[in-house]
C-alpha cells in the first residue's frame, strides 16, 4: 500500500459515528504482524512486561485488526467581534468503539487507528458567560 499525506481544513467541524474502513491495512498485513509477534512471543530473551505487551499486541490485531495511524489536530477560532467575551467552547471527540471520550481544547491534537473502532467529533457547545 502506499502511504499518502494529506491535510483536511474544516470550520465548524462536527461528523457522525463511523470507522474509516479504507484505512485498515487487510488480511494479509494482520497475518503477517500475528506471525511475527507468535515468533517474537517464544524468545526466552524476553522480560515479563515485554513478553505481556507482545501477548496485549496479538489481542488487538486478533480483535481489531491493523490500521493505518491518524492524526487530527484542532484549533478554535473565535470572531473577533466576540473575542473579549466570555465564551467557553466544550467539543468532544468521542471514540465510541473504545468507549471513550476525548474533550477538545484549543490546539488539542490525537493520533488513532481510525479503521479499529467507530468515532467521531462532536458538534461543539458555545456557553457565554457560564
Amino acid at each position: 500500500m502506499d502511504f499518502c499525506l494529506f491535510g483536511i481544513l474544516t470550520i465548524d467541524f462536527v461528523n457522525t459515528i463511523h470507522t474509516d474502513i479504507r484505512d485498515t491495512l487487510g488480511e494479509h498485513a494482520d497475518e503477517t504482524a500475528l506471525q511475527g509477534l507468535e515468533e517474537l512471543k517464544s524468545c526466552s530473551f524476553l522480560s515479563t512486561s515485554q513478553q505481556q505487551q507482545v501477548t496485549a499486541s496479538i489481542e488487538h490485531i486478533k480483535f481489531f485488526g491493523l490500521s493505518t495511524a491518524t492524526t487530527c489536530g484542532y484549533q478554535i477560532v473565535v470572531d473577533e467581534r466576540v473575542r473579549d467575551e466570555n465564551i467557553k467552547v466544550v467539543q468532544y471527540f468521542c471514540c465510541y468503539g473504545a468507549g471513550v471520550c476525548y474533550e477538545v481544547h484549543d490546539y488539542f491534537t490525537h493520533s488513532f487507528l481510525p479503521a479499529t473502532f467507530s468515532h467521531y467529533t462532536s458538534a461543539p457547545l458555545f456557553i457565554h458567560d457560564g
